[in-house]
């Protein structure tokens, strides 16, 4: 989409359905724990899964219910800098 890198210390887990909703699935702390020992250090999850347990594995765990909250966070500065672009290009018309 914007030609960027995700951070390969991030990692996402659930189901995105047709409608963005990012949906609960098993296995959570699992995942949770084997993505730290990979590495991560931003893991997202499905708010349905979240619970407080997720915090104890080192890495900040975020809980998402739409996919648009996981790329506003993954994509920030992007964002920023097209909002940007967008102003700068109305301001000089």
């Amino acid at each position: 989409m914007t030609g960027k890198e995700i951070d390969p210390h991030t990692a996402l887990t659930g189901e995105i359905s047709i409608f963005g909703e990012v949906l609960p699935v098993g296995g959570v702390e699992e995942k949770v724990q084997a993505a730290v020992e990979a590495g991560a250090e931003l893991v997202f999850v499905p708010d349905q899964n979240f619970n407080s347990s997720l915090l104890n594995f080192g890495a900040e765990v975020v809980a998402a219910n739409n996919i648009n909250q996981v790329l506003e966070r993954i994509f920030a500065e992007e964002i920023k800098e097209s909002e940007e672009n967008i102003l700068t290009a109305k301001g000089a018309v």
